[in-house]
């Protein structure tokens, strides 16, 4: 599904097969355009990847699978038949040295003046995702005041007409998932 079928689903404005899925990835890392774009791309398959703007930069450096790389702006635009790019915020990918993270810490106008700034860079956008999942009623009302309408948590779940678009859940997949952890996820087996 794209972004904007999974919005239509959600007020119910839009009917969509059983089993349908909205992939997103998280963070804007290199190794998603590097082996997860061209399987994508391969069988006509649409995502969303969550960016952490200000990692994002000019240069294209080589793939190394050992290092944690961030998409440079040539990968963005280049994999944008596919992805559709939304915010994992700007700076606020974060936490206090006390481990709250910056999503709860900082002020309304602060967490507005982010977000706001991860959505310009990327263009434009109304979808974000909350890093590392935190978030509270001022999170929800700084971002609703900036334009985002979806905001993906990581509390697993599924998603039916009529959920809360600020507190949407998601079924996360990880390395060590096998093909059938997937089929479960996506209650096929």
């Amino acid at each position: 599904m794209t972004l904007d079928e999974f919005e239509r689903y959600i007020i119910n404005k839009m009917d969509v097969p059983k089993n349908s899925v909205l992939l997103t990835f998280d963070d804007g890392h290199k190794n998603n355009y590097i082996e997860a774009y061209p399987v994508l791309k391969e069988y006509g398959f649409h995502a969303v990847e969550f960016l952490i703007t200000s990692r994002n930069n000019d240069q294209t450096d080589p793939y190394d699978s050992i290092t944690n790389q961030y998409l440079s702006y040539e990968e963005i635009e280049a994999s944008s038949d596919v992805y559709e790019f939304a915010s994992h915020t700007n700076r606020f990918h974060n936490h206090e040295e006390d481990g709250t993270a910056f999503l709860i810490s900082k002020s309304l106008p602060e967490i507005e003046e982010d977000v706001e700034t991860s959505i310009e860079q990327i263009g434009g956008t109304n979808a974000l995702a909350y890093p590392y999942g935190a978030y509270d009623e001022e999170t929800m009302e700084a971002i609703s005041l900036v334009g985002i309408d979806l905001a993906f948590t990581v509390q697993s779940g599924y998603v039916a007409p009529g959920d809360d678009m600020l507190q949407i859940h998601r079924n996360s997949v990880r390395p060590y998932h096998s093909i059938e952890d997937f089929k479960e996820m996506l209650q096929l087996s």
